[in-house]
């Protein structure tokens, strides 16, 4: 993502009248016309590359961002502007994420779709996005069966993954080593806690982490920064800050 700065938003608002505009992603910048009352794209010079057609639209990801026209129905551009996927979807669909997007089907299930727009796996009952290579989903094995819980990975593979816990599905970003950071900890690819207390990933080897300090027997709550092998490096007190 790049930022633009209020001085850009000030010219480009004298030279293009009634309009407003997001903070840029892969190249493009989405922008309102105010009296088009449509969604359009500029590049990074400013220039309109796509002008304003679309009554909804997603920034761009993984190359390609979903748009609404006036059919009703969602499809994908490319940074161009030309459609690559038809506005086929009545949902709104996610943003491409590790070449894969979820849409919704008008039956109430899920698929995975690829940059195609190829229906690549079906009829899942819930789904999440793609991170740092892998999704989970739930589906029946069969109609008579339960709702089971399933990892997927993006050349497809499909394993049965029931016994993750809700954690693995609450994850935020992927670590080098396959590792997941959730909103409060690392964890393995089932869910299960490798060290607490992170927020943030980490950054030149440290993490924030909340910590509880125990003086007098009363907790107190506190942050630091830790490092990999969740040795304290830095505990923040009260009074520092």
């Amino acid at each position: 993502m790049e930022n633009i700065s209020s001085d850009v938003k000030e010219r480009l608002l004298d030279e293009i009248d009634n309009i407003g505009i997001r903070n840029m992603y892969g190249n493009r910048m989405v922008y309102y016309d105010y009296q088009e009352r449509q969604w359009g794209f500029l590049d990074q010079d400013l220039n309109i590359v796509i002008p304003p057609r679309y009554n909804r639209v997603q920034d761009f990801n993984d190359g390609l961002a979903a748009v609404l026209d006036n059919s009703g129905n969602w499809g994908y551009i490319e940074p161009e502007g030309n459609t690559v996927i038809a506005h086929n979807f009545s949902k709104q669909p996610t943003p491409f994420r590790d070449g894969y997007a979820k849409v919704e089907k008008r039956n109430g299930l899920f698929a995975y779709i690829n940059k195609t727009g190829e229906i690549v796996y079906d009829d899942m009952h819930d789904a999440g996005v793609f991170i740092g290579g892998y999704a989970y989903f739930t589906k029946k094995p069969d109609e008579n069966s339960t709702l089971k819980t399933h990892r997927i990975d993006t050349d497809l593979n499909v394993v049965l993954a029931d016994n993750v816990n809700n954690r693995a599905r609450e994850v935020t970003n992927y670590t080098s080593d396959g590792t997941r950071y959730t909103r409060d900890a690392i964890v393995d690819l089932d869910g299960n806690v490798l060290l607490a207390g992170c927020s943030t990933v980490f950054t030149n080897g440290l993490a924030v982490m909340d910590y509880t300090a125990f003086v007098d027997n009363q907790a107190i709550p506190m942050k630091g920064l830790m490092r990999r092998n969740g040795e304290v490096a830095v505990l923040f007190v009260e009074k520092e800050f």
